[in-house]
């Protein structure tokens, strides 16, 4: 998000703190929810792609708490109906999860349904007093993550998509000018791929799209003037449609007359704009009908077609984790009541929709990191008597996971660890502290042997999903 690593694990560090402080001063019982909400949030690549995400967790949460209450105020003396609806409310979450723009939310909408419905325990007041307090900690998650992003060296989605515009309109340009080499002479075959693959901008122009489709206040230019970036980017779109149709055939004795006038037309479109100069009425209008006759898997909005025989796979896939590890629950001599039913649920929505390959790096991520988290709870912690030490210590270890896995590889790390930081700390957050570590080892006992029921399923239909994934 930010230009340098730094910064931007100073933003989340200084975000996660904030939010937790802000909590306890609030005498919240359960701050650790906000520093959660901040550190998904953050996992956003722009401010404004964080506002999104922020808007989707909060109709998520709202919608998942209603859903909780009804099958606790319901069901509660039927616990056969009551486990039904829920793993009902599984399918259709994780079913629905692989829509693009509105997955995140169903994904929500389960885990705060199953946390509401589990930390209640059928009680009413409880419960209402549990969901009321996780739709606070969301909504302070979201404001304390915004209010520092704004403030704190400021890089608005403005400034990362007028950048990103530059690099894609410069490399397109660049592209062309290659383009003519290869039309003067007599290609290598080689030397063609490596061109085809060079200017294969796709990636970027979709990004620009979203940029432009994320909340944008604060960015006053992209607001005040949305359309005309809207045409550039269709602009951008047309280049490399024909871009690549001219590479792809320039061996094949297709006439390519055609193709390079619209090429041109829309490249010279692009440098009119960078020259700030007022584009003519007409080109404009050729854009946006050369954009209108592009095939539709050419338009940076397109939306792969769902393939709902996999997304079925991939419920029937939770469902079954979830209704083992309630069996198990049931029939073996778990203690701690609802905290492995609840653990187990919340990854079977989670890792069900996850590329199989993920799941090394979940187990691996959650053993190293709950084993350093609860050192640090048990050892470091007990020592602390002040607010200003918790917030340096909540500082510190955040400010250390996004910096170290501040590349785009381990993205999955930062998650892990900051979710984990959370959870295996939260009893020092409470109005009564407590530092006890049968607690904490409880949890992450109950974590990896959920774990371990997704790595079961997960070989289980693992050949089955790789042939529907083709």
């Amino acid at each position: 998000m930010d230009l340098t690593p730094n910064k931007s694990a100073v933003k989340v560090a200084l975000a996660v703190s904030l939010s937790v402080c802000c909590a306890l001063w609030l005498q919240w019982d359960k701050p650790y929810w906000s520093g959660m909400a901040v550190i998904v949030i953050a996992m956003s690549e722009s401010l404004g792609h964080a506002i999104k995400k922020g808007q989707h967790r909060l109709i998520g949460t709202s919608v998942g708490i209603v859903i909780g209450l009804l099958l606790i105020s319901f069901l509660s003396q039927e616990r056969f109906l009551f486990l039904a609806s829920l793993c009902a409310v599984l399918v259709v979450c994780v079913f629905m999860t692989s829509d693009e723009e509105y997955g995140d939310i169903y994904l929500t909408v389960f885990i705060s349904c199953v946390v509401v419905a589990s930390i209640g325990g059928f009680d009413s007041q409880i419960t209402f007093n549990t969901l009321l307090l996780r739709l606070q900690e969301t909504l302070l998650g979201v404001v304390a993550y915004t209010l520092v992003f704004r403030v704190l060296w400021p890089w608005d989605t403005e400034e990362i998509f007028f950048l990103l515009f530059s690099q894609t309109q410069q490399k397109l340009i660049t592209s062309l000018d290659d383009l003519g080499h290869f039309l003067a002479t007599e290609p290598d075959e080689g030397l063609l791929k490596k061109a085809i693959k060079k200017s294969d901008h796709r990636n970027s122009i979709k990004k620009l799209n979203e940029y432009l489709n994320v909340p944008l206040k604060g960015s006053y230019q992209l607001q005040n003037q949305h359309r005309q970036w809207k045409i550039r980017v269709k602009a951008m779109s047309v280049a490399q449609y024909y871009l690549s149709f001219i590479l792809q055939n320039i061996s094949s004795s297709t006439p390519l007359m055609i193709q390079q006038r619209r090429l041109n037309k829309a490249v010279n479109f692009l440098k009119d704009a960078e020259n700030d100069t007022q584009p003519a009425t007409i080109s404009t209008e050729y854009i946006l009908q050369a954009y209108d006759n592009l095939p539709s898997d050419a338009k940076p909005e397109f939306m792969r077609p769902r393939n709902y025989r996999l997304d079925a796979l991939k419920a029937l896939k939770a469902l079954s984790i979830f209704v083992t590890a309630i069996f198990m629950w049931i029939y073996l001599p778990i203690p701690d009541s609802y905290l492995f039913p609840l653990n187990a649920a919340i990854y079977a929505g989670l890792l069900a929709t996850m590329p199989d390959r993920v799941l090394k790096h979940w187990m691996l991520g959650y053993l190293g990191f709950g084993i350093l988290f609860i050192a640090q709870y048990v050892l470091i912690m007990p020592l602390m008597t002040e607010v200003w030490q918790l917030a340096l210590f909540y500082f510190i270890n955040t400010f250390i996971i996004w910096r170290v896995a501040s590349k785009p590889q381990f993205v999955i790390h930062r998650l892990i660890g900051g979710n984990l930081m959370m959870m295996m700390t939260m009893g020092a957050l409470h109005s009564t502290p407590t530092f006890d570590i049968e607690t904490s080892l409880i949890m992450l006992i109950y974590i990896m042997l959920s774990l371990v029921l997704v790595q079961f399923y997960t070989r289980l239909f693992s050949n089955k999903i790789a042939q529907l994934g083709n």
